[in-house]
């Protein structure tokens, strides 16, 4: 670590750092403004969509946390980086119980 400051080689600095969990990772922290979502979800004609919910979109497995313009954004299973998903491609929506409730081939 090199700020001018403190100079040392990273060996003594990881030595030096105490890491403590705080908590259990949560998706819900990722979750966008409710609002844009909304409006994009009525501009869309996606109304029974929400926030939380579990989708597939072209094959992988994810959760909608929100909207990025008029798109959904969509942390897949395994990942915390939520992507830009089209609400129409490929796009199959389940409701709490793994249920099928709305399919989009294109």
């Amino acid at each position: 670590m090199q700020d001018g400051v403190w100079e040392v080689d990273f060996e003594t600095f990881v030595k030096h750092v105490h890491c403590k969990k705080v908590g259990l990772a949560n998706l819900e922290c990722l979750y966008g403004d409710k609002r844009s979502f909304e409006r994009m979800r009525e501009s869309r004609g996606i109304q029974f969509a929400y926030q939380g919910m579990r989708v597939e979109v072209a094959g992988k497995k994810g959760t909608i946390t929100g909207s990025y313009g008029m798109n959904l954004h969509v942390v897949f299973d395994g990942q915390w980086i939520p992507s830009n998903c089209h609400p129409w491609y490929k796009t199959k929506y389940f409701d709490k119980d793994g249920t099928l409730i709305k399919e989009y081939a294109d």
